[in-house]
């Protein structure tokens, strides 16, 4: 039960993030219903997510602490209250989410003439509003304390016992929004009915139409839910009336089937929406022409090798001496000629620096480690010892140099930067400034290193004769996460965000001329 809702929780997470990720990325994809779309897709992707951490939390319970205190499981009951408010939360903003979007094709099929109708401000607030209500709906549950740990399912729900808080969630979550679908459902198709025999839809019969067809597949959307969310409604309804008690597992069983709806309703809204479909198509069948081409290449290879003498595959060695040949390569090239000491040239030539100083270290320590599992692996440890400051030197130059040049990217971000949106004053273009810039990520590459060298952070690794940070030193790992990734990642992403935004509205204006040779260079 619990490897079901794992499954198909994540077939729903995955599914959200695609269609948000290509909503998100392709701009022309970004219309009103493609938005109102997306804010469904955000619920189930939070629902999904919700079922996944409840299935991966109570398969831990059942495997490993069941025999747990009830002191020491007190502890996480913060948590699991969380995960229930959130699967309520997020099922509720699914459900109302559809009911706007039943209320867009409404406004699409009758009120169509209504140009302010279909302003997407007023469907920004319909979203924040559907937000608001279901938070705002569980106060009810949460100041009450209707809420409770069910111990022999390691979960935090309404038990099926309380009919007024079941009748409650099942008042605002079904009842109101069903209602508000099938009467808008009814109201178009009348006036479609009634103004197609009167032909006032002689010009536009095919667009309202297919907005009936639009509200019809948001029905089905519903009875997805209802009916996937059917056995949890039986356990109430027969508890209710006092037929027959509820199984033990009951939250389980109705969890599963949410999990179940949760990916039918992502999978039937990227059925649905055409564009989105048609993407996805193309993209598996370029995916598969790929794997085709490349299998052919590798039986063309395997013949090849049959006419020719066999020999060992590139190892990391050689790898790294190819990275040392191209980078000396290109700093020769760059310094021999004069007329190739541009700005954006000298910037690419500091980042092939830190590549340089990185590759011949990876080469210092593989040979190291090589020459130790060949020769010295039985040596005793006061022999060892001699050996470790050079250890030491090579792990910091490799930390050191890493940040260099992550942080030499972002400075060629900024230069781009300049060039896109501050090309007017000459200033920002001049060299020194540069290679100030260019001191300061050398500066700042060495001096983010002393937490970690006066931490005694780094350590000698035995069995892989490299002294680097340990995996469990959580906070040295995060800290050099938060210096060589988190921090200049997102400096290049907002560099990013600025330009293609200012390039887009310089576009719109007409403005672009004067600014394409900085952009693309």
């Amino acid at each position: 039960m619990n490897i079901t809702t794992l499954f198909f929780s994540s077939i729903g997470i995955i599914f959200s993030l695609l269609f948000i990720f290509i909503i998100l990325y392709n701009r022309p994809l970004r219309t009103i219903a493609n938005i109102l779309t997306l804010n469904s897709a955000i619920a189930i992707l939070l629902l999904s997510s919700d079922t996944f951490s409840i299935g991966i939390y109570v398969l831990y319970r059942d495997i490993k602490r069941r025999q747990l205190q009830m002191e020491i499981e007190m502890k996480s009951l913060f948590l699991c209250h969380l995960r229930g408010c959130i699967a309520h939360i997020s099922f509720c903003a699914l459900v109302y989410s559809y009911a706007i979007q039943a209320c867009y094709r409404l406004v699409g099929t009758i009120f169509y003439h209504r140009v302010s109708y279909n302003h997407l401000r007023i469907y920004v607030y319909a979203i924040c509003a559907q937000w608001s209500f279901a938070i705002l709906q569980l106060l009810p549950i949460i100041l009450g304390n209707n809420q409770i740990y069910i111990q022999h399912e390691y979960l935090c729900q309404i038990a099926i016992e309380n009919s007024k808080a079941i009748g409650y969630i099942c008042f605002t979550n079904y009842i109101i929004p069903l209602t508000i679908i099938m009467i808008i459902y009814y109201k178009i198709t009348r006036s479609v009915r009634k103004k197609e025999n009167n032909g006032a839809y002689k010009y536009n019969i095919h667009r309202v139409r297919r907005q009936v067809v639009l509200i019809q597949r948001i029905v089905i959307l519903i009875l997805v839910l209802l009916v996937l969310g059917g056995p949890y409604s039986i356990f109430i309804i027969l508890e209710a009336l006092s037929i027959k008690r509820a199984p033990s597992y009951a939250h389980r069983i109705g969890f599963m089937f949410i999990s179940i709806a949760c990916a039918s309703s992502i999978i039937t809204i990227i059925y649905f929406a055409r564009s989105i479909r048609k993407m996805i198509i193309e993209f598996l069948s370029i995916k598969k022409k790929s794997l085709q081409r490349n299998e052919l290449q590798r039986l063309n290879s395997i013949r090849n090798m049959e006419l020719t003498p066999k020999r060992m595959p590139m190892s990391t060695t050689d790898d790294t001496c190819i990275g040392i040949i191209s980078s000396l390569i290109f700093i020769f090239i760059i310094l021999y000629n004069r007329s190739l000491r541009t700005i954006a040239n000298i910037l690419t030539l500091n980042s092939t620096a830190a590549i340089l100083i990185m590759s011949s270290d990876t080469l210092a320590i593989g040979i190291y480690v090589l020459y130790r599992d060949i020769k010295r692996r039985q040596l005793q440890m006061e022999i060892e010892m001699k050996s470790l400051f050079l250890c030491h030197v090579c792990g910091y130059i490799a930390h050191m140099s890493f940040g260099a040049l992550v942080y030499s990217y972002v400075i060629q971000a900024c230069y781009r930067l300049v060039g896109t949106i501050f090309y007017h004053q000459f200033s920002y273009n001049n060299l020194k400034i540069y290679m100030y810039a260019i001191c300061a990520q050398w500066s700042f590459a060495i001096l983010q290193l002393l937490p970690i060298i006066l931490g005694n952070n780094q350590i000698y690794i035995k069995h892989e004769y490299l002294c680097q940070i340990a995996f469990e030193n959580s906070k040295a790992i995060g800290y050099l996460c938060v210096t060589n990734y988190l921090i200049p990642l997102t400096i290049i992403m907002i560099i990013y965000y600025k330009i293609t935004r200012s390039v887009r509205e310089k576009e719109n204006n007409g403005e672009i001329n004067r600014t394409n040779d900085f952009y693309f260079c």
